[in-house]
């Protein structure tokens, strides 16, 4: 491992470009890993330099697929490896909504839960990050807050499934607030 960093810091100090012999890729679960090295943009065989190294990084980033990715070169009797290693964000399976907003004295006032899924964004089969998760919170305390529920609490957990994720919110919307009375003071009075 020592030799693979040194390889790298050897190639990035110095702006020299290695003749790769073969591409592998380690982690991916759903994701082919032809289709990984196509997207990097990388191919066996070639030469490549420091910045193609960041440059397949950076693109495999924008697939917004991965929660890590990284490159490491093996040299093994003089022909350089390049591995990368990724590890994939889970597959969402079912959405669950839970809590005291579902009982009965909200029956008027309530969304029903394919309404709240449609609000959430997320979708069954799609990739599960931390940042869907906090854009569908937001979008979901917007819509409580827009029909005057301004205390709503929402929390998830998030569960395997079967090598994918259930993601259940327990929605808490409290009591809706109404104003009764304005006041408007001038010079304290």
């Amino acid at each position: 491992k020592y030799i693979n960093i040194f390889l790298f810091t050897i190639l990035l100090s110095q702006n020299t470009e290695l003749m790769i012999s073969d591409i592998t890729v380690s982690g991916n679960i759903n994701m082919l890993s032809e289709d990984i090295i196509n997207f990097s943009g990388l191919s066996p065989n070639s030469y490549i330099s420091a910045i193609e190294i960041q440059n397949a990084i950076n693109r495999l980033w924008l697939l917004n697929r991965f929660s890590n990715i990284q490159i490491d070169l093996e040299e093994k009797y003089g022909e350089t490896k390049l591995i990368i290693f990724v590890q994939e964000f889970p597959i969402l399976n079912n959405i669950i909504f839970e809590g005291d907003y579902f009982k009965f004295k909200f029956l008027r006032f309530r969304k029903s839960k394919s309404d709240l899924k449609t609000i959430s964004e997320l979708e069954s089969e799609s990739v599960l990050s931390d940042q869907k998760i906090n854009k569908a919170i937001n979008l979901l305390k917007q819509d409580f807050i827009d029909r005057n529920f301004h205390n709503v609490q929402i929390s998830h957990t998030v569960i395997d499934n079967n090598n994918k994720k259930d993601i259940i919110f327990n929605i808490n919307a409290g009591e809706k607030l109404k104003i009764k009375d304005i006041k408007i003071l001038l010079n304290n009075k």
